[in-house]
């Protein structure tokens, strides 16, 4: 399975990346990995403001690292990790390819919210750019998660969407990765269109038998995966499921030549 070594957080140090920062931290912690905390200050923003106002930009963004370190230190959340602040002029895409391949990141955790340097990546095309074309699994993180992890525990119940091809085995070996830990519920959703001909509950049963063989030469150990098959529009049937089983993360493959 694979190993998650290295672990790089997007962040504007703002409250609305406080939910990415503690599910990084949890997985953090449970991998026992390094953190990356990565903010990118893209000068091209203070132009019209001279270079005074930019370089003011990038120590207000070292005073926000330090500060938001701090704190972690003294509410024990950073106990135990490995840890860098890596503070970058260049657009936010930039910043974080470039930091990702040099640390070898083996996962980037984005919050789908924010100011300042984020905010362009957090909420249009270039946050796409980023979990199209990243070598890495990316998780996102919103700002509306109803209920927020534990910095100490990290996800407790984990969504797998699959259609059990090859194409989503890299998925499949993340989530079991995520969920080797104990007291981690893995469950495996395949959603079939509302006009296939198979029941949900004949390919429950020949998706559950695949899980139990193996699928596709995955090796489950201990972990037993639940395996639910919906019926229904694919977007919305992901998200009722995902509520139903009160999912703390939802893992997918995401097709980079789709649009």
């Amino acid at each position: 399975q694979p190993a998650l070594r290295n672990i790089l957080l997007a962040t504007d140090f703002s409250e609305c990346s406080e939910n990415a920062l503690r599910y990084a931290l949890g997985i953090a912690r449970r991998n026992q990995s390094r953190l990356y905390l990565v903010n990118a200050v893209h000068s091209i923003g203070y132009l019209l403001g001279g270079g005074g106002v930019a370089a003011q930009a990038g120590m207000q963004a070292w005073r926000d690292a330090k500060r938001l370190e701090r704190e972690l230190i003294r509410d024990g959340s950073l106990a135990g990790i490995e840890h860098e602040f890596l503070i970058r002029d260049d657009p936010p895409s930039t910043v974080i390819s470039q930091v990702a391949a040099e640390k070898k990141v083996d996962l980037i955790v984005i919050g789908t919210h924010g100011r300042h340097g984020l905010t362009k990546l957090l909420l249009g095309s270039c946050a796409e750019k980023v979990f199209r074309s990243a070598s890495c699994p990316v998780l996102t993180v919103g700002a509306w998660i109803w209920r927020p992890v534990s910095a100490g525990l990290g996800p407790r119940h984990v969504l797998l969407l699959t259609d059990f091809s090859a194409a989503s085995k890299p998925s499949s070996e993340y989530a079991l990765s995520l969920a080797r830990h104990s007291g981690v519920e893995l469950i495996a959703l395949h959603v079939i269109g509302e006009s296939g001909e198979t029941t949900p509950a004949r390919v429950a049963e020949d998706r559950t038998r695949q899980f139990r063989d193996g699928f596709d030469g995955i090796k489950f150990g201990q972990i037993t995966p639940q395996v639910q098959v919906w019926t229904g529009p694919l977007p919305q049937t992901v998200m009722q499921a995902a509520h139903r089983v009160r999912a703390d993360l939802l893992v997918m493959t995401v097709d980079s030549g789709s649009k």
